[in-house]
C-alpha cells in the first residue's frame, strides 16, 4: 500500500487511474486534524464539468479519516477518463481533484 502526505490547505491533485469497471477500490485520505463539516464527492464527464455523473455513498468522513470507495459498475460510473472533485460543502472549498480513469 502506498502512503503519501498531502497539504489540504490547497487543492491537491490526485489522479486515480486504471480502475477496472468491476473493481472495488478504497482510498483513504488521513489528516492530522479531524475533518470538520460535510463533504461532497462529484464526478464529471471532463474538467469542463459539462455534465455531472451522480455517485451516491462513495465518501465517508469520520474524525481525521476520509474514505472514498469507488465501485464503477454499481455506482454507474461509465468507462473512460472522468474528472472528480472532493470539496467542503459548508466552505465550498476544493480539497482534492483529478482524473478518474475507469477501464473495461
Amino acid at each position: 500500500m502506498k502512503k503519501i502526505t498531502l497539504d489540504p490547505s490547497i487543492a491537491a491533485v490526485v489522479d486515480i487511474e486504471n480502475i477496472a469497471h468491476n473493481e472495488r477500490v478504497v482510498i483513504n485520505f488521513t489528516s492530522d486534524a479531524n475533518w470538520v463539516g460535510d463533504f461532497a464527492f462529484k464526478v464529471y464527464n471532463s474538467e469542463k464539468k459539462n455534465s455531472e455523473i451522480v455517485v451516491v455513498n462513495a465518501l465517508i468522513v469520520q474524525d481525521n479519516q476520509m474514505t472514498l470507495t469507488l465501485e464503477p459498475a454499481p455506482q454507474n460510473i461509465p468507462d473512460g477518463t472522468k474528472y472528480y472533485e472532493i470539496s467542503s460543502v459548508s466552505t465550498k472549498r476544493l480539497l482534492f481533484k483529478g482524473s478518474l480513469k475507469i477501464n473495461r
